[in-house]
């Protein structure tokens, strides 16, 4: 007689999922590498979210430029692809104008060796996968669904995969240039980060679902490519934060890397002369080297510079501040992460441009627009003790907003449409 029991239902298979980042590497594995932006830090979050629910097995597609094995962090399966050439390849290619074949924008040192160094070993180099196709290093996995982040020539080949493999994909908005008007009427194009216009065309008309950080991005998403997004805001796990929020800290911080059109450290740089007597600290990652020579040469008096905190180190970095500093350009920039790291810490914040409305919906900060005096002013005014911060009400707006359990919830219900 057959047992009972062997006709119960067997439990559904978990829910396998693969995230495509392929810099986000040191975002898991904080001794492999260097800069942590905002795309690196979501993909990791929502991999470890997914990955701590039952239902679901998560893997996060990796590059690494040293043999590293394939392994397995907070319960998330690290799919590394190693390439010694990939870093060096993407020096050299930043030292070279959009566009401009053969027209170097800036000169480094560096360049010496490596432009040498690419040449006699090309013929070793692995070939690149061929643009809007199925990308090789993803071929040997099949997964119930893809998630592609950012749009780029490499969330095209995710998504050229994942048709391939007759599997559903899902492309994160991460930045309002993401969905830039000119990739879908200028076939010549090329974004300042040098993405082609025909290959971020395709991820976007291509991927079964586009998830947006914000409302303008759901607008701009409309109006550029005729497709609906879902929105699903930025996350942010609290309770990493939480011990930072306990410190008053000494001193303004500001996050961001050489650039003059995204981040825009000189505008911080501007602010800080307008406040001769208070301490400012730039964490200000290595990109452009002209810009970075200019700002060092120029830093006021009471600016430090720091070039780089390791994502383990950020809280701790957040703690030691009073207020954090935004000039990040609303032209490039998403939703910037840090502003909710910020929030989280119990930082007030200062902005240039209020993303999404978060400042005025959240009581998290001030926004100034581009008046370089008024935001001046008010950290004075932080500073002093004349202007009020209400941390308590703006966490509380954090918890019921952008805690990383209701964002991972809200994915699920994007999932279980697919």
């Amino acid at each position: 007689m057959s047992d009972p029991q062997s006709f119960a239902r067997q439990p559904d298979p978990p829910l396998d999922l693969a995230i495509v980042a392929w810099q986000a590497l040191p975002a898991a594995i904080p001794k492999a590498g260097r800069n942590v932006g905002g795309l690196e830090t979501a993909a990791w979050l929502l991999a470890r979210g997914f990955a701590r629910r039952k239902s679901t097995r998560c893997s996060l597609f990796v590059r690494a430029d040293k043999a590293v094995q394939n392994q397995r962090v907070d319960q998330v399966d690290l799919v590394i692809d190693v390439d010694p050439r990939e870093s060096v390849r993407r020096d050299v290619s930043g030292v070279f104008e959009s566009g401009m074949a053969g027209a170097i924008k800036k000169v480094h040192p560096r360049l010496l060796w490596q432009i040498p160094y690419l040449a006699l070993t090309r013929f070793r180099r692995r070939p690149d996968p061929p643009p809007r196709q199925p990308d090789p290093r993803l071929s040997s996995h099949q997964p119930d669904i893809w998630i592609a982040m950012g749009v780029s020539g490499e969330s095209a080949r995710v998504v050229a995969t994942a048709k391939r493999q007759q599997r559903p994909s899902i492309l994160m908005i991460q930045s309002n240039a993401d969905l830039d008007a000119r990739y879908a009427s200028n076939p010549a194009f090329k974004s300042r980060y040098g993405e082609r216009s025909d290959d971020c065309l395709f991820a976007i008309q291509h991927a079964d679902r586009i998830v947006c950080q914000t409302q303008d991005q759901m607008r701009l998403l409309q109006q550029n490519f005729d497709r609906e997004g879902v929105l699903v805001r930025n996350a942010i796990d609290l309770d990493r934060w939480s011990s930072s929020a306990t410190q008053q800290g000494d001193h303004v911080l500001w996050i961001g890397r050489y650039d003059d059109f995204h981040k825009r450290p000189q505008l911080a740089m501007d602010i800080a002369e307008k406040c001769p007597e208070i301490p400012f600290h730039m964490i200000i990652n290595r990109s452009d080297p002209e810009i970075e020579r200019r700002l060092r040469q120029d830093c006021p008096p009471n600016v430090t510079i720091g070039d780089y905190v390791g994502n383990d180190d950020m809280p701790k970095a957040m703690g030691e501040c009073r207020l954090f500093l935004s000039t990040g350009s609303a032209a490039y920039e998403g939703f910037p992460n840090v502003l909710l790291q910020a929030t989280a810490a119990g930082k007030p914040i200062v902005s240039l441009d209020d993303f999404d409305g978060y400042l005025a919906r959240s009581g998290a900060g001030f926004h100034t627009g581009h008046d370089l005096d008024a935001a001046a002013a008010v950290i004075g005014e932080l500073f002093s003790g004349q202007r009020v911060y209400d941390r308590d009400h703006a966490i509380a707006f954090l918890r019921e907003n952008h805690a990383v359990d209701a964002i991972i919830d809200q994915l699920f219900r994007l999932l279980a449409d697919l």
